[in-house]
């Protein structure tokens, strides 16, 4: 899973997402509409080992609260955080098995090493794959070069009409309107009148 829990308010968190330079299989969820839900919470805190560690103790409401004065165990954290998206520690990254939580310049960076890492292996594979393909049409003798996307040979394979089958097409239509023209009662007894 590729998902980011971010802030779209915060210029901090939006200059991130730029550095990361995203493809369109990460999921974005603004934690101010839509916040954290308790189960990746969860798996959050047994990747990074505490809530403290997902929690900002840098919030305005930290203080205003007057939290910064309690001893606060991993079950407040784990509430606070569940109860206003201001206490979590943005953004929160998933790629795939790595998490990365914050904005400090060492998590960004490494973030943005994992992303480029990604977008490295998931190249690597389609070669292998184009490869093996290759390798496969080699090995029952069919040349590279006679294969083709299925649109082309769609095309290739349609009739082409001919000037000839729109000239007679164009014959047919005037003679039919000639008949009805020359003969009403006709065309009013088709027409049901």
């Amino acid at each position: 899973m590729k998902k980011i829990y971010f802030l779209k308010s915060c210029s901090t968190n939006q200059r991130i997402l730029k550095a990361l330079d995203l493809g369109d299989d990460v999921i974005l969820q603004n934690i101010k509409e839509d916040n954290i839900d308790e189960k990746t919470l969860d798996y959050l805190k047994e990747r990074v080992g505490s809530y403290e560690a997902l929690f900002s103790k840098k919030a305005m409401k930290f203080r205003a609260q007057g939290l910064h004065e309690m001893e606060l165990t991993e079950a407040d954290f784990k509430r606070y955080m569940l109860a206003e998206y201001t206490f979590l520690r943005r953004p929160f990254i998933i790629n795939e098995d790595q998490v990365f939580i914050g904005n400090s310049k060492s998590v960004v960076n490494a973030a943005i090493e994992s992303f480029k890492n990604w977008v490295m292996h998931r190249n690597i594979y389609y070669l292998v794959i184009f490869a093996s393909f290759a390798l496969s049409c080699s090995s029952k003798n069919i040349p590279l070069q006679e294969i083709h996307s299925l649109k082309e040979a769609q095309v290739e394979n349609k009739p082409k009409k001919s000037a000839l089958d729109s000239a007679q097409v164009i014959k047919i239509n005037n003679l039919n309107r000639k008949k009805s023209i020359l003969n009403p009662s006709k065309s009013k007894e088709k027409k049901g009148l």
